[in-house]
């Protein structure tokens, strides 16, 4: 998958590998990607805890109705 990611008033391209599996009927949806948040801006980390890149990892599940 294709999309950007917004924050911090900025926004970068990213570029995702998304899985698709069947669960008890529904389809679940998980993407990871890595985005260097210093393009965002955010050069600054408490403690310096957050390290470039960072991981990010996406989760949905599509629900019939």
């Amino acid at each position: 998958m294709r999309g950007q990611l917004h924050a911090a008033g900025r926004r970068i391209p990213l570029e995702l590998d998304a899985t698709v599996r069947e669960i008890g009927g529904e389809l679940e949806i998980e993407a990871v990607t890595e985005a260097d948040h210093r393009k965002l801006g955010m050069t600054w980390s408490p403690l310096g805890i957050m390290r470039a890149p960072s991981k990010l990892i996406v989760r949905g599940r599509l629900v019939r109705r």
